[in-house]
């Protein structure tokens, strides 16, 4: 009864609060997914076309970033667009200002943070048309597998509700979905959280891949079995997962388990078919896999543009991501091209907390990510555990700034005291940037524990 409320009722009232005209796209990338690769192409480079001459026009900043380049905006053909400069996650933050100038003619906006697995914070605006399309390309994708927007949901995230949890239970409840972290698996909680779980009854599993293995290794096969005894699949995101977890965790919740590729900065990138490919959603993504001369051999680095956001622009945008150049072909029969095998995607580490047990390091990713919306000049990070009792997150600045680290040592301790507990020591220390940026090889991991 429920899940008619939220088709029906629930989920069109709240695309049409937001401006955002999902259902209308969900039926264009159910039948764009099967267009041929020229016809996808085609419309991709009128899209970028049409992408430049918007921004180049409505964003001061980057008119000027391509003027300073000696790029032209009459694009020809994609190796013109190949002069384009790429953008670094550093360069994000700088179109920040046209977007909040720009954002009251879209009539709303979404914010995305991200600091990721990168350890460089940035913040990115989207408009209504840009979000609508990535719902769009989610439900189409996860429709591949027999899920629906309704079904229930248990996700498995990297973030325990501190703050905003009123908010928090009724997006949850909006959405039909129960969420969960590291910290609900703890030997002190595990039992009511596999009671909860039971009682969900839930049709799919969603979050982040080292989580899911979490669940595997910590609730045994006969609960597992009477929690997941209707389950369609497990979708994994955020972090890699090997085809031998992969294919271990299908045989344990005997179902698929499939896999997401996607970023906070442009959401859903690519999801995996039934036949075991990793399809590009070509209508929301144009992506470039280019070897700057310090990859493996075979591989290459992730550049994106999004096709569809014009509140800020992200035009060959390096994610950093490492992602095998090989060209695959699916037996599926859909147009949307492929993607090859990715690296460098593994965040499933966990921060040691005396009296609290192990808290996923992405908790304190997502601290940061708010201090930088807050304005705090961060421009990249580190976090290093060197024992059990000690936390040291390093912090590289902005050029020509300068950052008060008492008053972010206690805007810490606020936000994270209820999660990380009292016995864990943080100590914020500034280092150069330039530093900082001599790890960044690919793509600069975030956290690291020497225990």
């Amino acid at each position: 009864m429920y899940k008619k409320l939220l088709e029906k009722i629930i989920y069109p009232f709240m695309y049409f609060v937001r401006r955002e005209r999902v259902s209308t796209f969900v039926k264009l990338y159910e039948e764009s997914q099967w267009n041929s690769i020229n016809i996808i192409e085609n419309n991709q480079f009128e899209k970028i076309k049409e992408l430049i001459q918007y921004h180049a026009i409505n964003s001061k900043t980057y008119s000027q970033f391509l003027i300073k380049n000696g790029v032209s905006t009459n694009l020809s053909t994609i190796a013109d667009f190949e002069k384009i400069p790429i953008m670094e996650k550093s360069d994000v933050n700088n179109f920040l200002v046209d977007a909040k100038k720009n954002y009251s003619s879209f009539g709303s906006y979404t914010v995305r943070l991200t600091g990721g697995s990168s350890g460089v914070p940035a913040v990115v605006f989207v408009d209504p048309e840009c979000s609508a399309r990535s719902l769009a390309a989610r439900i189409v994708c996860q429709g591949w597998h027999g899920v629906k927007p309704s079904d229930r949901q248990i996700r498995l995230w990297g973030r325990p509700l501190v703050s905003g949890r009123t908010k928090a239970f009724l997006k949850d409840l909006l959405l039909n979905r129960i969420r969960l972290n590291s910290q609900s698996f703890e030997e002190i909680k595990i039992n009511k959280t596999i009671k909860k779980l039971i009682k969900s009854k839930p049709d799919y599993i969603y979050g982040y891949a080292s989580l899911i293995q979490l669940v595997s290794d910590k609730i045994n096969d006969k609960n597992l079995k009477q929690i997941f005894k209707n389950i369609k699949c497990v979708i994994s995101t955020s972090e890699t997962m090997s085809i031998k977890q992969q294919k271990a965790i299908s045989e344990k919740f005997k179902c698929p388990v499939v896999d997401e590729y996607g970023c906070s900065e442009v959401d859903i990138i690519a999801f995996e078919c039934p036949s075991g490919s990793k399809h590009i959603v070509s209508d929301n993504v144009f992506i470039e896999i280019i070897r700057f001369g310090d990859e493996p051999d075979g591989y290459g680095q992730v550049v994106i543009t999004d096709l569809n956001n014009k509140l800020m622009p992200m035009i060959r945008y390096r994610l950093g991501d490492l992602v095998s150049v090989e060209k695959i072909k699916c037996s599926c029969g859909r147009g949307w091209p492929c993607l090859g095998r990715i690296i460098g995607r593994s965040q499933g580490q966990y921060i040691f907390s005396p009296g609290k047990g192990m808290v996923h390091s992405q908790y304190v990713v997502y601290i940061i990510e708010e201090l930088v919306f807050k304005g705090f000049p961060i421009e990249i990070f580190k976090i290093i555990q060197s024992d059990n009792y000690n936390l040291k997150i390093i912090l590289g600045l902005k050029e020509g700034t300068d950052l008060d680290l008492g008053e972010v040592s206690t805007y810490f301790k606020n936000e994270s005291k209820h999660v990380l507990g009292e016995g864990l020591i943080c100590n914020f220390e500034i280092a150069s940037v330039d530093t900082m940026r001599k790890d960044l090889k690919n793509k600069f991991c975030h956290f690291e524990s020497q225990i």
